[in-house]
């Protein structure tokens, strides 16, 4: 069986992030299957994955659709996987010079104007161009074009998989599939080791930004009053001007609380980033919107056995289980009512982190996830 996916962005520098990182991993266990694997992007960069044959066009875009029906025709796959959104379901012309079965990977979430409605206090001018736009094509028109061109979708969210398949009706064939993790890496600490200290320690783990509820959480921590709490940010990525400026905006925020508060910026090993997520008492997302399906980091906290607060919004509460507690998004009081009946009911947290051990156990490895497509590939 000879495949293609048609991935925008994917390069050697991206491979350890969604949604590439999905691509990468799938795409390997086809190979070990026997398969003939292509991918087709706008980086000049090739994959670092033996195996995966690289075809380089200098844009996706219909006005290029002349040099992607030429990678197409020359490579004649049997399926073709397209990295999509709603947007780019409107405007990418050369769908139609696809001769194979055509399958959607599905990397926005496909959000109701409800949601984008209680999202928008919240967002800057950037988010709103990078996610909320896709809002704006009509689902009329999206789901028409998935009709006309696809046979199926693929969605790491079951919800976001639902409402394309509600949306475009029976004749797309709508899979959510979960993403993988590596379980052997992604483990709890060894049972019994001690905590030295009396206070709860909250862990918010990505870049602060406000669609990520990084304000919110803010908010949200000011209003926990004298409860022993510490709130520990890994702002991963961030510079030292980056986390001088979020400084300033933790001490305008969480007035009196902000010794509380712990930054840590910059870029730091997967091992010591393991041994963060299982420090922490409890890890807090509390996502406005999620930019991609899935943060990965969701998973990764409950796999190293702590606890996710996390909001109500696409793959969230499926991710989080019973291993955690779900609140509305955007909310800073439902957030800080979570945090603090948690923190004043440390044997729940204890219970909590049994359900993390408990839903460990139902998590797939990459091999895992990766044979879930292939089936769905095959049919």
């Amino acid at each position: 069986m000879r495949v293609m996916f048609c991935v925008y962005g994917y390069s050697p520098d991206v491979e350890r992030l969604q949604p590439w990182l999905t691509v990468h991993q799938v795409a390997s266990v086809l190979i070990a299957s026997g398969w003939e694997v292509h991918l087709l992007t706008d980086v000049d960069k090739p994959p670092t994955l033996a195996g995966m044959q690289h075809h380089y066009v200098r844009t996706m875009r219909p006005s290029n659709a002349a040099a992607v029906r030429a990678v197409l025709d020359a490579v004649a796959p049997d399926r073709v996987i397209v990295l999509t959104t709603p947007l780019n379901l409107m405007f990418s012309g050369w769908y139609k010079f696809v001769r194979c079965e055509l399958i959607a990977f599905l990397t926005y979430p496909f959000y109701t104007h409800a949601e984008l409605a209680r999202a928008l206090p919240h967002l800057r001018r950037e988010d709103f161009i990078a996610y909320g736009r896709h809002a704006l094509v009509p689902k009329l028109l999206w789901a028409r074009t998935l009709r006309k061109y696809y046979s199926a979708v693929i969605a790491q969210s079951h919800r976001t998989a639902a409402r394309v398949a509600n949306a475009a009706g029976p004749m797309i064939k709508a899979h959510g599939l979960r993403a993988g993790l590596d379980l052997d890496f992604w483990t709890p600490a060894k049972t019994g080791a001690a905590r030295a200290r009396s206070v709860v320690r909250f862990l918010y783990v990505g870049s602060a930004k406000a669609i990520r509820g990084f304000n919110v959480l803010l908010d949200a921590f000011r209003r926990l009053g004298n409860h022993d709490v510490e709130l520990r940010i890994l702002a991963r990525g961030s510079d030292p001007a980056e986390v001088s400026e979020l400084r300033r905006r933790i001490d305008a925020r969480v007035g009196g609380k902000r010794d509380r508060v712990e930054i840590i910026g910059g870029w730091m090993d997967r091992e010591r980033y393991r041994e963060e997520l299982r420090a922490a008492d409890v890890a807090v997302l509390p996502f406005v919107l999620v930019p991609s399906e899935l943060p990965v980091s969701v998973i990764e906290c409950i796999a190293c056995g702590t606890p996710v607060i996390a909001t109500d919004i696409d793959g969230l509460p499926d991710a989080v289980g019973d291993a955690g507690i779900i609140v509305r998004s955007g909310s800073a009081a439902a957030l800080a009512a979570a945090m603090r009946d948690l923190a004043t009911d440390p044997a729940r947290i204890e219970r909590l982190r049994i359900r993390c051990i408990e839903a460990r156990k139902g998590m797939l490895d990459w091999p895992g996830a990766g044979l879930e497509w292939l089936r769905v590939l095959s049919a």
